[in-house]
């Protein structure tokens, strides 16, 4: 359940589809086994439909030895009949306070970590913000209007707890 902020709407997303796979990388004489996930939502106030995912296939990495980092890149995308609002590179994994871009529509930079966050009574620790420079999926107006910096809460074992439109005073 997610409330807008000023409003009070609510919103319940509805994950409909999600899955987990195990992905093997090797180069250089070495192996790097990681997981993904991705799933797809519904959002029942506006119907909206949401896919987070991880784009494949990626360019070939370079494997140096075996402590090399795989940065992932993790989209979000909205969409429904009629209106589709496009595609934001949501955050890179591990979390880099480097603004990174490879080609993706967005650029994420992670801003802080922060102790314990309080949403709507719960309260949630060991948080990552992180700001995207242009999130197409988050609409800041009743016209259907998106796009803008946005900052995002991402809680371990939740995942985005908030997100605040950083210029409409929205979140």
């Amino acid at each position: 359940m997610y409330k807008r902020t000023p409003g009070g709407d609510l919103d319940t997303i509805e994950v409909t589809k999600g899955s987990i796979d195990t992905i093997k990388t090797v180069g250089g004489g070495n192996t790097i086994h990681s997981e993904i996930t991705r799933w797809s939502a519904v959002s029942r106030y506006d119907g909206y439909v949401y896919k987070f995912y991880k784009r494949t296939p990626e360019q070939a990495p370079r494997l140096t030895d075996e402590h090399t980092t795989l940065f992932k890149q993790f989209f979000m995308a909205k969409s429904k009949p009629g209106s589709y609002l496009g595609e934001t590179n949501v955050f890179t994994y591990p979390f880099t306070s480097s603004i990174i871009n490879n080609g993706a529509p967005h650029a994420t930079e992670l801003l802080s970590d922060i102790s314990e966050v309080d949403v709507n009574g719960k309260k949630y620790l060991d948080i990552k913000v992180f700001q995207i420079s242009n999130d197409k999926t988050f609409i800041y107006d009743e016209l259907g209007r998106s796009g803008g910096t946005v900052q995002c809460y991402w809680a371990p074992h939740v995942g985005i707890i908030k997100r605040e439109h950083m210029t409409k005073s929205i979140s």
